[in-house]
Order: C-alpha cells, then sequence, then structure tokens
C-alpha cells in the first residue's frame, strides 16, 4: 500500500493537495493537536507538532494546511471518528490521513471490532 501511495503522490505532485481543499486529517488526539502545533513555535517531539506540523516542517512549508480540514477531536474512539467521514467528504478535501484507535485499547474494545469499524470508515472515504 505504501508503495502504491507514493506513485500517487509522485504522479500528483504536492500542490495538488495544499490549499482550502488540500488535505485533511480524521482521528483522535493524535491528529487535533496538528492544528494547535502549526501555529505554536516549532518543537522538536512529534508529540508537539503533530502529524500536519512535521509535514510542513519537513517539505519547507511546501505542504501547507487549512485548520477547517482538520476533524481530529481528543478523546474519541474508531466508532466517533469514522460517524464524521461524512464531514471529511462534505469538505471536498483531496486526501484524508486517518489515525484513530489511540483510545480504544485502554479501554478494551475487542481488535476485531476495532478493525471492522476502521475499514467501514475507509471503505466509506
Amino acid at each position: 500500500m505504501g508503495i502504491e501511495f507514493q506513485k500517487v503522490m509522485a504522479g500528483v505532485g504536492i500542490a495538488a493537495f495544499t490549499g482550502v481543499n488540500g488535505i485533511a486529517c480524521l482521528g483522535d488526539s493524535m491528529m487535533s493537536i496538528s492544528s494547535a502545533s502549526l501555529t505554536s513555535p516549532p518543537r522538536l517531539s512529534y508529540p508537539d507538532r503533530g502529524v500536519l506540523g512535521w509535514a510542513a516542517a519537513l517539505s519547507g512549508q511546501r505542504v501547507r494546511f487549512n485548520h477547517n480540514l482538520n476533524f481530529g477531536v481528543a478523546g474519541e474512539n474508531i466508532a466517533q471518528v469514522m460517524a464524521r467521514v461524512p464531514s471529511v467528504i462534505a469538505s471536498g478535501a483531496r486526501l484524508c490521513v486517518v489515525n484513530p484507535g489511540t483510545n480504544d485499547l485502554p479501554a478494551g474494545t475487542a481488535l476485531a471490532t476495532m478493525k471492522s469499524g476502521y475499514l467501514a470508515g475507509i471503505m466509506a472515504l
């Protein structure tokens, strides 16, 4: 899957994913920190910058993000995260980075339940 994704990205180019309808993120706190991190002073650790902050920093700011496309909400489980898939679709984003599940593990959610919820959301995107 990673190789196919790289081929798609190479064919489209970074410019296609920047701006108003560029890259959306969907997930729990690991995604929600991305918006705040883009306005805070640069730090070196992953949690302080978030996925989108690191993408911007490592691309030399060539990749920019619209904060309105951050669908990350701290404390949510996979079912809650995936319930926002229609909002992501309605946003018109061209790409969505999905990262849920952090809160399901400590809650004791069965792996099969996590997997089915995640796959259903991905298929809807």
